[in-house]
This record gives structure tokens, C-alpha cells and sequence, in this order.
């Protein structure tokens, strides 16, 4: 980031931040302990995660495709036929699918900030 501008912070927009995965950068939206919990939930009655959060066989691209609606709000530097590449879950989760270190840094900066948060899903003050 090379400038931080106050006119653009909005108090009433979720929490997030782009994150550098080398050339691309996602920008992830961040979550409390409890959306996360209400999120691995969804996975569980959808039956794409068994009840120790263990994506089930078969069922990973459909966890690509939660997890890229659900947290992942934009890119920059993903392009498609040499041009900038409009961002969508479904394009999110193809690269979720093919590139399993992406998954990794953005699976683990979702749980990290979820477990930043206080228990009663507000921030530690």
C-alpha cells in the first residue's frame, strides 16, 4: 500500500485487506469466531465437511467455491488471455483447485483473523 486514505474508510464495511500470494493479491474479507463457526456450519449441512472440519472426498470444489464467496472479495494481478482477469467465486475456486499454496496462505489468513477476534466476536480492545 503506498498511501493509506481517510476518506475511504468506511466504519460500516467488513473488515478486510489485500493479501500478497506473490504476483496476485486477493483481497480477503475478515470474520469473527463466529461467522467462521456459522460458515464451517454451513459446510457440515451442506456435506462438503465432516464435524472436525475435514473437507470431504469428492466435495473439494465445492469447499473452493464456499470459501471463495464467502471470504474472497477481489484480485489483482490474475489476468485471462493475457488481459486483467474480472474476478468471480467460480474463477476463485479454479485457482484454489490448481494452486494449492494460494489455498493455504488464504485458508490460514482466515483462521488466523478469526481467532483474533474476542470470543463475543467483537475486536480485543
Amino acid at each position: 500500500m503506498d498511501v493509506l486514505d481517510l476518506d475511504s474508510l468506511d466504519p460500516d464495511q467488513p473488515p478486510q485487506r489485500w493479501l500478497n500470494c506473490g504476483k496476485p493479491e486477493f483481497l480477503i474479507r475478515y470474520c469473527s469466531p463466529a461467522e467462521f463457526d456459522r460458515f464451517s456450519r454451513t459446510l457440515q449441512r451442506k456435506g462438503i465437511w465432516d464435524l472436525q472440519g475435514k473437507t470431504l472426498d469428492g466435495r473439494a470444489g465445492a469447499f473452493h467455491l464456499e470459501l471463495a464467496k464467502c471470504f474472497v472479495l477481489d484480485w489483482r494481478g490474475v489476468t485471462e488471455k493475457g488481459q486483467p482477469a474480472e474476478y468471480t467465486p467460480e474463477k476463485m475456486a479454479r485457482i484454489f483447485g490448481s494452486r494449492t499454496d494460494v489455498l493455504a496462505i488464504i485458508k490460514n489468513s482466515i483462521e488466523e483473523t478469526a481467532s483474533f477476534f474476542a470470543p463475543n466476536g467483537g475486536p480485543l480492545i
